[in-house]
């Protein structure tokens, strides 16, 4: 219905309204009467989505809406509430039966976020279709102009009257379409080849999250918490599902995002942003060779905001049946402690005693009293020895600006901050940062395993003594989505 501000005209315009617009409705549907059974009348209020009339799927609905420039009643908008099954597929529909082409509708169709997900406009009828992927969506009409699409404008625009249309709307769920039985010809069925059962279609449907295709719908999750039944099943079939995350970050956090819990056939892909949407680090598999396609991407914060990550396949994997969980810790990422029974002990080798420096032969004097010898004994002070096995190790950094796979003058990468990290308790046993060249050489002492982290990079892999780690930047700007 109408809303009418001003309380002393309120009542007066309605009853006039209402006077006029009834016999014109009841001699238009005397000529013209829906389809199937009677309408049901419009409830009002529901000027809002918390105030939307719930719409029984295959009822049809009678309302009116209406606009004017005046101070006394101004545009009205209608929301209503459907509930469907995640998977269907679904129409609204929307016929204008009084005034029509003298008013222009919205129509939009809302998810339970109140997310757009389609719209049409129109001055006589119009139909939307979709796709349920959650069970709850608000259909919204709006009012816009009093100008059909196709009417030229004059000029001047004159105020108009008000102007007041009545709609039937609709909702209905598509049913599939059912396949059509053979026609018996009378001719006896082949029985020596039985006919193999056909291949059942892929089901699957977006997860929870979604929408999520972006930054700006980006799903906000917290640090150390596991979020499970995550897939790219998308929410319009044929299209590619990338999903969007993001958390709060401040300067000095050392982040590691992960992906786990990968079912056979996902793939996934990890790139992390800054709070300017910059690419920060990227992981496609975490070990490749071992056949651990899951990503994972360690970064050390240097911004305070919002920290964005973009999980997908880049078009490989399976779509339906593909799952994965996503989880954010602080730190670096927990590593398995080996088995005593299949490592072997480090062979420690003691070097032998010094040999002790033989005395010298004293020859008597031939005295008549013999002179006594006094021997003075000095004990040998061992020389101290560092805690742990003296690890170094070489760590060259350089932009490939010429692409020719080697680490040319000039292309080095300034720097860097790297470090050492001692497996055992975690601690830091050396850092530094790369030269003009994009070396440094980084040198501690540490018990057992030992591992190289980059933060920028987001790298982080086990090292050796005496070995030399050469990474390569490729000269190809961060891409803006998944290729």
């Amino acid at each position: 219905m109408i809303r009418i501000h001003d309380m002393r005209t309120r009542r007066a315009l309605q009853i006039l309204v209402l006077s006029l617009a009834g016999g014109l409705l009841t001699l238009l549907f005397s000529r013209h009467p829906p389809a199937g059974a009677t309408p049901t009348g419009e409830i009002e209020p529901n000027d809002s989505p918390g105030q939307a009339m719930t719409v029984t799927l295959g009822d049809t609905i009678q309302g009116s809406t209406g606009i004017t420039t005046t101070a006394i009643i101004s545009n009205d908008l209608d929301y209503y509430k459907v509930t469907t099954l995640v998977g269907s597929n679904y129409r609204v529909s929307l016929n204008i039966i009084y005034n029509p082409n003298q008013l222009v509708v919205r129509l939009r169709i809302l998810d339970g976020a109140l997310s757009l997900l389609d719209e049409s406009v129109t001055s006589a009828s119009a139909s939307i279709s979709w796709r349920a992927y959650t069970t709850t969506y608000y259909i919204e009409l709006v009012p816009l102009s009093f100008q059909s699409p196709s009417a030229p404008t004059p000029t001047p625009t004159p105020t108009p009257a008000p102007v007041i249309v009545s709609y039937l709307l609709s909702v209905s769920q598509i049913a599939s379409t059912p396949t059509p039985a053979p026609t018996s010809t009378g001719t006896p069925a082949p029985t020596a080849t039985p006919t193999p059962p056909p291949t059942p279609t892929p089901v699957g449907f977006p997860d929870t999250f979604e929408p999520n295709y972006d930054f700006d719908h980006a799903t906000l999750i917290g640090l150390g918490e596991k979020y499970t039944g995550l897939n790219f099943v998308p929410v319009t079939p044929g299209t590619e599902d990338n999903d969007f995350f993001k958390l709060w970050v401040k300067p000095g956090m050392l982040i590691t995002c992960e992906t786990l819990d990968l079912t056979p056939g996902t793939d996934t892909n990890l790139i992390v942003y800054d709070a300017n949407r910059n690419g920060v680090a990227g992981n496609d598999d975490v070990n490749t060779a071992a056949g651990e396609l899951r990503s994972r991407v360690t970064v050390m914060a240097t911004w305070e905001g919002w920290m964005y990550l973009l999980v997908g396949q880049g078009g490989r994997g399976i779509v339906y049946g593909s799952g994965y969980s996503l989880q954010c810790t602080v730190g670096l990422p927990p590593t398995a402690t080996p088995t005593p029974t299949r490592t072997p002990r480090p062979i420690t080798e003691i070097p032998p005693p010094p040999t002790a420096t033989p005395f010298p032969t004293f020859t008597p004097i031939p005295t008549a009293t013999p002179t006594p010898v006094r021997l003075q004994v000095q004990a040998l002070t061992p020389a101290p020895t560092p805690a742990g096995q003296r690890i170094e190790v070489t760590v060259e950094v350089y932009y490939d600006a010429n692409g020719n796979g080697a680490l040319d003058p000039g292309e080095g990468v300034v720097d860097l901050p790297a470090w050492l990290v001692s497996l055992r308790g975690g601690q830091v046993i050396a850092r530094g940062v790369t030269d003009e060249e994009g070396r440094v050489i980084l040198q501690g002492f540490a018990e057992g395993l030992v591992r190289l982290v980059i933060p920028y990079l987001g790298v982080v892999r086990p090292v050796e003594n005496s070995q030399v780690v050469t990474i390569r930047l490729n000269p190809v700007s961060m891409p803006a989505r998944l290729p």
